[in-house]
């Protein structure tokens, strides 16, 4: 382990190079490196990434993969946990006897250093929750360096580069990797069974978040519901975030800076100007759809929400914002996995929405494609629970017609004119919510 207070030195000039660069997590790490004098390469797939941009501002290099990339003289190499030791770059820095950790390991290593560390865990809202601990750390004065799950939208960026005295992590319970770490301060925001491919039931599941407490040093906040007292506090903090989740997550980070003795001024100031996060209920624009004697305007929101109880979230918080409109849910699952493992729980969950468009599955590498139909089994579940409900094979196949033109007709008919889009799924469904944004006046 590194000595404390070096870990912004001790990585200057050195030669590192990061394999699936373009990942959330692994691309945040590669920041940190590079803005601390490392001399930090990646490779990955042309695909455009949430963290592009901010790689783009440091200036990191980013090849295709090749064994060509992994050279004798690097003093590490880093994986993504996409990739196994089949990558022919990792095969290649096996045969260099060049260093090699995973992405958990390598930031395990950074994280574990610091003096005050604070890891944000949960299956769901850990991302927002996180990035609100950043910006509050960084209002109060604390100057926290901050390793995102997400892109902020206050930095632009799913890293913040700050001291070693406060570090803040995004703990990611896939693989058990957030076990690599060992925190100070430990907030749970909540703990509903997930990745069905890495855990083999609940049980297993919690019993790893059960872990991670047990190897937190000072303080354990776990999410619950809003006091009263809070609830009037965030009204006078004009706090913007939509839904009760995400206020109870405000909580979560109001307690611990309580905790922390920031005065309540501080906290105010962090919870006005708190921007959110991309793809987390993210207004996107707004749609205007005429037709001869018809029009309609609709509100287009994005989210990253994969799991049943994100999009009743999400749903709630839309609909508790938008009460007099109508909701048009676009939902692309994500894994054959997860969607198997919790097929009743998706049937349920979009009661809120009055439209259900559902994509084709965007499976992950590290899955293969079952035998049976795993779309056609959602279809049938949630028809069981909801009348208005269409599938669009493939992925992108839908069109600004597609999306809209029966449920224009519908809402006519019923002498209506309001409604908000939402794309949801942790794929490239965003695009469609892009392409409505970018095109505000269409003709059916």
């Amino acid at each position: 382990m590194q000595p404390k207070g070096e870990i912004l030195i001790k990585s200057a000039k050195k030669r590192i190079h990061c394999v699936g660069i373009k990942g959330i997590g692994l691309s945040a790490l590669a920041q940190f490196f590079a803005a601390a004098g490392a001399r930090v390469t990646g490779s990955d797939i042309k695909e455009k990434f949430p963290a592009d941009a901010a790689l783009k501002r440091s200036k990191i290099a980013i090849n295709s993969f090749s064994p060509k990339n992994i050279r004798h003289n690097l003093d590490l190499a880093i994986y993504s946990s996409a990739y196994n030791r089949n990558n022919p770059e990792i095969k290649k820095a096996v045969e260099l006897r060049i260093p090699l950790k995973s992405y958990g390991e390598a930031l395990a290593e950074v994280f574990n250093a610091g003096e005050n560390k604070i890891v944000v865990a949960g299956s769901h809202g850990k991302t927002t929750t996180t990035a609100l601990t950043g910006h509050l750390l960084s209002v109060a004065g604390f100057k926290p360096t901050v390793f995102l799950g997400g892109v902020s939208n206050n930095w632009q960026s799913n890293f913040k580069k700050g001291g070693n005295k406060w570090l803040v992590a995004e703990g990611d319970e896939y693989q058990k990797k957030f076990l690599f770490l060992k925190p100070d301060y430990l907030l749970i925001t909540n703990i509903d069974f997930d990745h069905p491919d890495s855990f083999r039931n609940r049980e297993e599941y919690r019993r790893a978040f059960k872990e991670l407490e047990k190897q937190t040093a000072r303080k354990i906040l776990l999410g619950k519901k809003i006091s009263p007292l809070f609830r009037k506090f965030l009204k006078t903090a004009d706090f913007a975030l939509l839904g009760e989740k995400n206020r109870e997550n405000a909580f979560l980070v109001y307690r611990l800076a309580k905790e922390l003795k920031i005065p309540d001024g501080k906290i105010k100031t962090a919870f006005k100007t708190f921007k959110g996060a991309k793809r987390r209920m993210e207004y996107k624009g707004t749609f205007n759809l005429k037709a001869k004697s018809y029009k309609l305007k609709a509100k287009i929101y994005d989210d990253y929400g994969h799991h049943p109880e994100e999009i009743k979230a999400t749903l709630s918080a839309l609909k508790e914002k938008y009460p007099d409109y109508k909701i048009l849910a676009i939902f692309q699952p994500h894994t054959f996995s997860r969607t198997k493992a919790l097929l009743e729980e998706f049937g349920k969950c979009f009661k809120k929405a009055d439209f259900v468009y559902l994509l084709s599955t965007f499976s992950s590498a590290r899955e293969q494609k079952p035998k049976e139909n795993v779309d056609k089994l959602l279809l049938k579940e949630v028809k069981k629970h909801h009348s208005q409900v269409k599938f669009y094979p493939g992925s992108l196949v839908l069109k600004h017609s597609n999306i809209l033109q029966n449920v224009g007709m519908f809402l006519q008919s019923n002498n209506e004119n309001k409604l908000v889009i939402l794309t949801m799924g942790a794929g490239d469904v965003y695009k469609i919510a892009e392409q409505l944004a970018a095109y505000p006046n269409k003709l059916f």
